[in-house]
């Protein structure tokens, strides 16, 4: 008995079925295993045995069953329903109401073996692509010759679930792409939960800063700023309903980088509202901006120093062009007050020579320390005597205090701790006019770390809070006017600083206006390891006794004043001295000369004292002759330049201004007495 037609209201639900299958499903795979299922039990009232959906190959078939088999059976139809989709693909086989129509002899046996007696297949297609055949196989009975008209009547259904499945593989992809758009973003793009703050989404800029380890920390405040709580951005209620974007600025704790957060609230998939945000990282462009402010700000300091430096180096050279003239004039006057006011000028000239060239060693990083034994006591003196006579023409008073347990003996460069302590005390007296200048050193120990903490005090005008931020910067000072009443360029405070961070040590400053100022240099302790005490140098006014008799140098110099002043040097400590006024004429005279010292001049016409140097060693190399000791005279105190002497052959170097005393020492420590 032939059972009744399914009703339209069954063909609406399998249409819905199939629907719900496709919008519900990833792959098209998954999607014909469903849809098998429902189209299975949808129809098992006529297709008793069962309908395998085959999409070509055996590997991807899917087989559905009216009612459990044993397992050797479902192997038996699923290979001869394989065989038949195979054989009809190839056009060797059409579908039949009864097993006597196949004509394929094999398949016809593998069939009744399974006991199939008709056998019907629709193809169905996917983006205009046959993708495969969904067959139905009946035994034999009244109800097989209703399939025919069952099967093609799922033709719509399924071509409309496949419409489904297409859009709703559409949807996904454009999913993908807008995954794909935000994951493009270097930026932070994340989407959270307005209630319970989860995290929803995140894209790779996210991801790769922040990963998600335990899933309890997929919180925004948790995972993206290192909270426990929720911050006040994420419980405040700024968010319009209508979409409306609220901007908001931070300072991640965890990156300390700086955002500008931009948060609206969106529709999510399941159409309630969450937060999207897009964080925007400013850190980069505030740095710019900061440092664009700060060149200004240096910009139109230098201006000033530039200004400033003008005036000071004019100022000594006016004194020295017009002291020589008067001293030209005033034959009657003693020229001895002259020549001393013309010292001064020239020394205040050297001074701020120097502190532009350790400026320029400094932001070449080209400055390095020397290291010694010395004896602290000597330094602090040094430094006192310096500025003993200002200090004496304003009244003020001195003390030095140094604890009991500072070493007598340091190991270091003391020629920079000069300095440093030479520049304060100068700053402490230049700004005092009544009162008292003081320094005391005492010893610390932090950290496993001995240090020697110099405090150098003054009673002078004190400094504001806001220039203390900017004391040690260069070109620094208070105001113009500081300049024009005391001098200066604004130099020494930031090549003090230099020289401390050098030592690795640290210099600060506490000041409070109308009651003076002490700075704090503290620098690593290191005690001498020699047994004997240290060799004091020799004041640089005190004039040499003389040379050994019959000494005889060369002197390689194209400048005929400093020609001149050596000459005159050289005759009054006793020696003989010869004229080389270049290289060239310096190879020829210490080849066919006998001298017991050679001063080079390193910057000459013709021939350099580097090359000149090189090429007298050579030559005396390959003559086999001896040749004295050449020393370097140059203004240059850079380490390349020395290198290229010492690699030249060059035994030692002066440098310019040739101080008189050190031009004697250096000639006794290099020539030999049996020679002289």
């Amino acid at each position: 008995m032939t059972q009744a037609c399914p009703s339209s209201q069954d063909n609406l639900q399998l249409v819905a079925a199939l629907s719900r299958i496709a919008l519900s499903c990833e792959d098209i795979s998954t999607f014909w295993r469903g849809a098998l299922e429902a189209v299975g039990n949808a129809l098992s009232c006529y297709c008793a045995y069962g309908v395998l959906f085959a999409p070509g190959r055996a590997d991807q078939s899917e087989l559905w069953l009216a009612e459990a088999v044993p397992s050797e059976t479902e192997a038996a139809i699923r290979m001869a329903l394989t065989a038949f989709v195979a054989l009809r693909e190839m056009g060797l086989a059409e579908d039949f109401d009864h097993i006597a129509a196949c004509r394929d002899a094999e398949l016809r046996s593998q069939l009744e073996q399974c006991g199939i007696e008709a056998l019907h297949s629709l193809p169905l297609h996917h983006k205009d692509e046959l993708i495969g055949y969904l067959c139905l196989a009946c035994r034999e009975g009244p109800e097989a010759a209703s399939v025919p008209g069952r099967l093609y009547g799922l033709e719509d259904p399924l071509a409309l679930s496949l419409s489904h499945l297409a859009l709703c593989e559409r949807l996904q992809r454009h999913n993908a792409r807008l995954y794909d758009l935000f994951d493009s973003f270097t930026a932070p793009v994340y989407v959270s939960d307005l209630h319970t703050h989860e995290i929803l989404f995140a894209n790779k800029c996210i991801n790769k800063a922040f990963p998600l380890g335990d899933q309890d920390e997929n919180l925004c405040y948790k995972r993206l700023q290192g909270y426990s709580n929720p911050c006040h951005f994420c419980t405040n209620d700024v968010l319009a309903d209508d979409g409306t974007p609220y901007r908001w600025t931070h300072e991640n704790p965890l990156t300390h980088r700086i955002y500008t957060v931009i948060d609206r609230k969106v529709r999510w998939e399941d159409e309630r509202l969450v937060r999207l945000s897009i964080a925007l990282d400013i850190t980069d462009s505030i740095r710019a901006q900061e440092e664009k402010r700060k060149a200004v700000m240096a910009s139109e300091a230098k201006s000033e120093f530039l200004a400033q430096i003008s005036h000071e180096i004019r100022t000594p050279l006016n004194g020295i062009i017009g002291l020589t003239h008067l001293a030209m004039q005033e034959s009657q006057e003693d020229p001895r007050s002259y020549l001393s006011k013309i010292r001064h000028s020239a020394t205040s000239l050297l001074t701020l020579v120097n502190d532009l060239l350790d400026l320029s060693k400094i932001e070449a990083r080209k400055m390095v320390l020397e290291h010694s034994d010395f004896i602290l006591q000597d330094v602090l003196d040094f430094a006192h005597v310096a500025v003993q006579y200002q200090m004496q023409q304003k009244g003020l008073d001195w003390h030095c205090r140094i604890d009991k347990n500072v070493p007598r003996r340091l190991h270091g460069d003391n020629q920079r701790l000069r300095q440093i302590l030479l520049n304060l005390l100068s700053n402490g007296v230049k700004f005092t006019t009544s009162g008292s200048v003081s320094v005391s050193v005492a010893r610390q120990r932090e950290n496993n770390q001995d240090w020697l903490h110099f405090a150098v005090s003054d009673t002078g005008k004190g400094i504001s809070k806001e220039f203390l931020e900017h004391i040690f910067e260069p070109y620094s000072q208070e105001d113009a006017s500081i300049s024009r009443r005391f001098g200066g360029t604004g130099l020494g405070l930031a090549i003090c600083k230099h020289i401390a961070d050098l030592m690795g040590g640290s210099i600060w400053c506490d000041s409070t206006p109308g009651k003076g100022s002490t700075f704090h240099l503290r620098i690593p302790c290191v005690e001498a390891a020699f047994e004997d005490e240290p060799a004091t140098e020799a004041p640089v006014a005190e004039m040499p006794a003389g040379l050994p008799e019959g000494v005889k140098i060369l002197l390689v110099e194209d400048n005929t004043i400093n020609q001149e002043i050596a000459c005159t040097l050289l005759g009054r400590m006793g020696a003989h001295c010869t004229i080389a006024h270049n290289g060239r004429q310096a190879i020829d005279l210490a080849l066919n000369g006998t001298y017991d010292l050679i001063l080079m001049d390193v910057v000459m016409p013709e021939m350099d004292g580097i090359a000149a140097t090189a090429e007298i060693l050579r030559r005396a190399d390959e003559l086999r002759q001896t040749v004295p000791p050449i020393i370097g005279l140059t203004a240059d105190h850079t380490e390349p330049l020395l290198t290229k002497l010492q690699a030249a052959g060059m035994a030692d170097v002066l440098f310019k201004p040739i101080d008189p005393s050190l031009l004697f020492h250096k000639i006794l420590q290099w020539i030999s007495p049996a020679d002289a």
